[in-house]
């Protein structure tokens, strides 16, 4: 298969071309980089102290099972920006795999909660989290981030111009269209309330969006039994793309309405697995060339 995708919204595009997954490769394969023996974890209870003060935590009094503060090495201060650290689990080698949909809830909730506190102040709140060293982390420990800034990055800054161009053309949403006619063997997973599906122009292999199947603009929009289903399938996807993909580095970034714009932007949480490394093609180009089919990424999330 060699085929060029573009994503439903914006400009972006991938090449497909599964074929490249069976083309040689000369370099050693590098073992996962291992944590030094001894090493203090920051994130860890007990060593609050070598970390900003305690911005929130849940729950509210007493041992921490989620715990927000100020990165220690911020990209933004203020007035500029802000940028917040969210712990969102106390075990050291644990991760959200490890969380049960009640868990992971309150994990939401609270990336909810800094969003609404930061937007109060910025004109753009980002919450994304990496994980392993090709995610970029530079911690073990599970952590989710948040930078909010005082300009809309230009990504989200083309999603949210494209949507509310199509809303003010069409009255409806994007996201809620392209649901409707989106290729049924993309559909991964999906439940009564939520939908995963494959990114139809994937910048990675195996790239899988979450969203809910009723318009909602931002996660606090659900009602309570949509948010324990987004939950639930949210974990359902990345228990088996941790399975199947053998742990695998990632990223996930969560795309909400921007104030104001609830009628024309479909909350979702893009998720990428980190399998393969962006060359000069995507840095010089910034088009994909992916060997995963979003079709046969779907099979491997729903098998």
């Amino acid at each position: 298969m060699n085929q060029i995708r573009k994503d439903f919204l914006i400009e972006r595009y991938s090449l497909i071309s599964e074929k490249r997954g069976t083309r040689p490769k000369h370099f050693e394969v590098v073992k996962k980089a291992k944590e030094k023996p001894g090493q203090i974890c920051f994130f860890c209870p007990g060593n609050e102290k070598l970390t900003p003060p305690t911005i929130d935590q849940f729950p509210p009094r007493g041992p921490w099972k989620i715990r927000v503060f100020r990165n220690k090495f911020p990209a933004l201060v203020p007035p500029k920006g802000d940028h917040e650290v969210i712990v969102e689990t106390p075990a050291h080698d644990g991760g959200l795999h490890n969380l049960s949909p009640e868990e992971l809830l309150e994990v939401f909730l609270m990336y909810e909660k800094r969003r609404k506190a930061l937007e109060r102040k910025y004109k753009h709140v980002a919450i994304f989290k990496n994980r392993g060293k090709e995610g970029g982390a530079s911690l073990p420990h599970s952590h989710t981030q948040v930078v909010a800034s005082n300009f809309v990055p230009p990504i989200s800054a083309e999603e949210q111009a494209a949507a509310k161009r199509y809303y003010l053309k069409w009255h409806r949403c994007a996201w809620c269209d392209e649901l409707k006619r989106t290729d049924k063997r993309r559909i991964a997973a999906e439940n009564e309330n939520a939908i995963a599906v494959t990114a139809n122009a994937p910048r990675f292999s195996y790239e899988i969006w979450v969203m809910p199947k009723t318009h909602r603009g931002s996660f606090s929009d659900m009602n309570a039994s949509e948010m324990m289903d987004f939950c639930s399938l949210f974990l359902k996807v990345f228990n088996k793309m941790h399975a199947e993909l053998n742990n695998p580095s990632y990223n996930f970034v969560l795309h909400t309405a921007p104030s104001g714009g609830g009628k024309f932007f479909h909350f979702h949480l893009e998720l990428m697995p980190r399998k393969a490394t962006h060359a000069g093609y995507e840095l010089g180009e910034g088009a994909y060339i992916v060997d995963i089919s979003p079709e046969t990424a779907a099979k491997m999330y729903g098998s």
